[in-house]
């Protein structure tokens, strides 16, 4: 055991030093309404005082009154740019979605006016296919609404201190199956290490993270894992000797599923293993699984190609292999069985398409028949 630093010297006002995994750290301290607001783990006394300043300029400008939906919007944007939120996770989270709000309602529509059949109204306009003159629009997803749209909403009426309307919430719709085969998988992989990266004057420049890109997407196509799960995994949740790896839920650490590591994919693993335990295999986490399947689905120019279908693409091959449907339940970590179901019918449905496409060797060579 090491002998623990002294406590640093505070230098600016608002900030507290506290100590995590053996260091000290700055946060931001402001009591807002008789109560304490603290602001996020800072390496510097800087960078917390920094924080302190934008969360007290933020408490000023906060209405005392909240009364129109434009103003809830801007009071909850502000209460998340005062928690230190990514400037990415505010538009993505908040202003995309405010955004769509404010094309259904105007931005000085009190909240008092916008009740239960007002967004009853919306759930319904929002998933129609063209608008009120006729015109084709694209309509919203369920899954967008109940995920991202409606809480917005209600967090609006929360700010401002009223009673959130009841209204029912649209049902989860399950995704699109869309997969792969195994053999369009591997071709993609492949064309990933070794596509060829130039400059401006044409020379060809040594990209070393398309390899680890590769490995990456290998890895979610023969072990079905989630993107997301890949995000969080570890050093020490990878077992070599056992040829393993733990997936641990966010939730629920104490039940975690394994999936093996292939004779084929242990030298990808390798290649993916950090150099201490703690480190994530994929620093950034999910966000940078998206980034990178957007990254080569636009430089290969193939729309198939994601995290999520690629998982689909190693359910539907261990089916299509004769797998059991529990077994394949279990790889997948499923809790029900019937989502594990739903891969079945993609596969029956696709199949009976693929037959179909023989009736048309058929049909005209009887039709010429007939006129002649």
């Amino acid at each position: 055991m090491g002998r623990r630093p002294n406590k640093p010297k505070r230098r600016f006002p608002g900030v507290s030093a506290v100590m995590s995994e053996g260091v000290w750290k700055w946060r931001a301290l402001l009591r807002v309404d008789g109560r304490q607001v603290v602001g996020t783990y800072r390496v510097t006394q800087e960078e917390a005082y920094e924080d302190h300043q934008r969360m007290h300029a933020t408490r000023v400008v906060l209405p005392s009154e909240i009364l129109t939906l434009g103003t809830a919007i801007d009071a909850v944007v502000a209460a998340a740019e005062a928690r230190g939120l990514p400037p990415e996770t505010i538009v993505k989270t908040f202003r995309a979605h405010a955004k769509y709000l404010l094309t259904f309602w105007r931005a000085e529509t009190p909240l008092t006016q916008i009740d239960a059949k007002e967004i009853e109204w919306f759930i319904t306009e929002s998933g129609k296919s063209v608008d009120e003159e006729g015109e084709p629009k694209p309509p919203r997803s369920p899954n967008t609404l109940r995920q991202k749209d409606l809480p917005l909403l209600r967090r609006c009426f929360e700010v401002a201190g009223l009673p959130v309307p009841e209204f029912t919430v649209p049902k989860h719709r399950p995704p699109e199956l869309r997969f792969l085969e195994m053999k369009e998988v591997a071709a993609l992989i492949e064309r990933i290490r070794r596509e060829e990266f130039t400059d401006k004057n044409g020379a060809v420049i040594e990209a070393t993270a398309r390899e680890r890109h590769a490995d990456l997407l290998q890895l979610v196509a023969q072990s079905g894992v989630r993107p997301g799960e890949l995000g969080r995994i570890t050093g020490a949740d990878i077992d070599i000797k056992r040829r393993r790896i733990r997936i641990r839920e966010p939730k629920d650490r104490s039940n975690p599923r394994y999936i093996e590591i292939t004779p084929a994919l242990l030298p990808v693993v390798k290649r993916l293993v950090p150099e201490t335990p703690d480190e994530l295999v994929v620093p950034g986490g999910m966000n940078t699984m998206s980034n990178l399947c957007r990254h080569w689905k636009r430089r290969l120019k193939e729309s198939r190609l994601s995290g999520r279908i690629l998982r689909h693409s190693f359910c539907t091959a261990q089916l299509t292999a004769g797998v059991s449907l529990n077994q394949v339940q279990s790889l997948m970590g499923h809790k029900s069985i019937r989502s594990t179901d739903r891969y079945i019918h993609a596969i029956d449905t696709g199949r009976a398409k693929a037959a179909a496409l023989l009736d048309e060797f058929f049909e005209k060579p009887q039709a010429g028949h007939q006129s002649g």
